[in-house]
């Protein structure tokens, strides 16, 4: 079982795209909230893939990728970024050209993929656009494992 890390910024909605990934057989877990908590839960235990909602606040998506690629002990993790609008998925492709991107509708077949084409020389992006004193505030919101 394929263990999948799912961000997304409405709690919701999240939940419904948390079913949909587990209808696929993957084992879910839902962060809805602030990147620096998702990349320290990320240290702690890392998946199989990160599958990151564009739909809403794209540019925190964005970030989310900037920050994992921007630690060595997460940059490995293929990150599959869903759905967005067009020009809000060309600025995160200009900036991590070696993510997944995908629709949920594709995701069935996008998601394995990337899990079986790890990157290898992942593209680290400059700086993180989130400063340390973010992180005290993001344990505020709760991981859904």
């Amino acid at each position: 079982m394929r263990t999948v890390r799912l961000i997304h910024w409405n709690e919701d909605e999240g939940l419904e795209r948390r079913r949909q990934l587990e209808a696929l057989g993957d084992d879910v877990a839902f962060d809805f909230g602030d990147g620096p908590f998702v990349l320290r839960t990320l240290k702690a235990g890392s998946p199989d893939a990160i599958v990151v909602d564009l739909s809403r606040l794209p540019s925190h998506g964005r970030e989310v990728g900037r920050s994992i690629r921007g630690s060595k002990t997460t940059r490995h993790l293929p990150i599959v970024y869903v759905d967005g609008a067009p020009e809000k998925v060309a600025a995160t492709k200009a900036l991590l050209p070696d993510a997944t991107y995908t629709t949920w509708g594709r995701l069935k077949t996008a998601l394995p993929r990337a899990i079986a084409r790890p990157v290898t020389n992942p593209v680290v992006p400059a700086g993180c656009m989130w400063p340390a004193r973010h992180f005290a505030w993001a344990a505020r919101f709760a991981c859904r494992a």
